[in-house]
């Protein structure tokens, strides 16, 4: 999955996941993936995407490219999924 260009958003948000999976450690289950904390911080990597297309691409959204377009509704997606 590293490296693809032609990722679905399913399987980006996946990715992220597993880039940003949370281990942590508690007396009676010892080491676990938080699994709330593994999400927020993917959610917020996407964030930060998104948040990078306000400052890079054009703010008056009817100049947009269809490239642009279609990049900023992937990440929205990945961020839904």
């Amino acid at each position: 999955m590293e490296g693809r260009i032609d990722m679905t958003p399913k399987e980006k948000a996946q990715q992220l996941l597993t880039k940003f999976c949370y281990q942590t450690f508690s007396e009676s289950k010892g080491w676990f993936e938080d699994k709330e904390a593994t999400k927020e911080f993917a959610i917020m990597a996407a964030n930060e995407v998104l948040s990078a297309f306000e400052l890079v691409m054009d703010s008056d959204r009817s100049m947009r490219n269809e490239l642009e377009i279609d990049a900023e509704r992937f990440w929205l997606a990945v961020k839904s999924e």
